[in-house]
Parts: C-alpha cells; sequence; structure tokens
C-alpha cells in the first residue's frame, strides 16, 4: 500500500483507493467504477507482468485502433517450473467466427481469467457489464462470456506477457469452497439467463 501510495503522489495518472476487503469482484468492480481510460486490464495481486507489457499492448492498439478485445499469453509457476499457455494468434470483425472462439474459449478454459486480456471500456460501461458480487467461483468466466458477447473486433496475440504465480498455496483462488455446488449452480444459472436474453441466434445459443 505504501508504494502504491508514493507512485500516486509522484505520477497524476495512478490513483490510490483504499477498500475495506470485500472480495475480488467488489474490488474489480471498484475499479471499473473509477477508470477513466479507453481500455481497462487487470493484474492478481500474487501475479506479475513481463517488462514488455505496455509495449506489447500499445503496439496492439495503435495496429488495430478502435478494437474491443485484446487477448494475450501467460506463462504459469510455482517458482520452479514454468508452463508456457500460448495463445493462438487470431484476428477478426465477423460476428460467427467471433461467437466460434467464445465456444472454443469455453472448452478450453481460455475464457476464464481476466488478466490476459484488454477491454474497451465503453463496452463495459454501454452495457452495464460488472463482476457478480455473490460468487466466489466462475466470476471471472461471467464477465469474460458478457463481454465477449458484445464484442464486434477481437484480436487474439500470441506474445508472453503476463506471469501466473502458483507459489502461494494459501491464494483464494486455490481455496476449497464448502458451497462450491451453489456457487457452480449460481453461476451456471447467471450465465444462461445472460446467454438466453443475448442476441445471438437460436443456432449459437445451442452451442
Amino acid at each position: 500500500g505504501e508504494i502504491c501510495k508514493e507512485y500516486a503522489e509522484k505520477y497524476s495518472e495512478i490513483r490510490y483507493i483504499e477498500k475495506e476487503n470485500g472480495g475480488v469482484s467488489t474490488a474489480r468492480n471498484m475499479g471499473l467504477d473509477t477508470a477513466r481510460g479507453e481500455y481497462v486490464v487487470f493484474v492478481d495481486s500474487d501475479d506479475w507482468v513481463y517488462d514488455n507489457y505496455f509495449s506489447t499492448i500499445v503496439k496492439s492498439l495503435e495496429e488495430n485502433p478502435g478494437w474491443d478485445l485484446f487477448q494475450y499469453s501467460q506463462n504459469y509457476t510455482d517458482g520452479k517450473t514454468e508452463k508456457p499457455r500460448i495463445q493462438t494468434d487470431f484476428k477478426s470483425e465477423d460476428h460467427g467466427e467471433i461467437f466460434a472462439q467464445i465456444i472454443n474459449h469455453m472448452c478450453h478454459k481460455h475464457i476464464n481469467k481476466p488478466i490476459d486480456k484488454v477491454y474497451r471500456r465503453s463496452i463495459i460501461e454501454e452495457n452495464h457489464i460488472r463482476f457478480h458480487p455473490d460468487l466466489c467461483v466462475g466470476e471471472d468466466r461471467t464477465f469474460n462470456i458478457v463481454f465477449s458477447l458484445n464484442v464486434k473486433k477481437w484480436c487474439i496475440v500470441s506474445d508472453l506477457i503476463y506471469w501466473v504465480s502458483l507459489e502461494n498455496g494459501e491464494s483464494l483462488s486455490r481455496q476449497k469452497r464448502d458451497n462450491l455446488d451453489d456457487q457452480i449452480r449460481i453461476a451456471e444459472e447467471y450465465l444462461f439467463d445472460i446467454i438466453e436474453k443475448s442476441s445471438a441466434t437460436v443456432e449459437e445459443k445451442d452451442m
């Protein structure tokens, strides 16, 4: 916190916000409520980014101005070994291709995390998209699927820019939950309702 305060005092672009712990969804939602930029990114507390993080993102934005969603590769580490998860390059403005990509990413769990993505903020605000505050399982996945259903221009880049740390065994993402079944059911019901109300075709919804 002290380091963040120092940076906020030094750089006008940085804002430091103190918030009582209410879970990752309420924290991210406060970030979204405060954000003013054209795009939004998320970094989890246990993780870190490559030196080329911002330069790679800026290059993508310059080559594809106004696009809705950018996605990159991540490297997973337990402190001893590394396991890169390389994304396949993809670029499309076609609705059918994008929807097929959403289904593919759902099947391979590439859509579950927000940390490898760059979101166009106007889509988040225009569609009132937020992380479900009552979910501690699947909140990332539902947010990403809802956002993706509103995407018209999607660019996936194979460049590695993000480190996912698996070292902290006490991390909330790796804690056993007694109400896991209930959380999964709530997330699936919420997601089913979102897809049903979306503009996807009947054939796409059946996928």
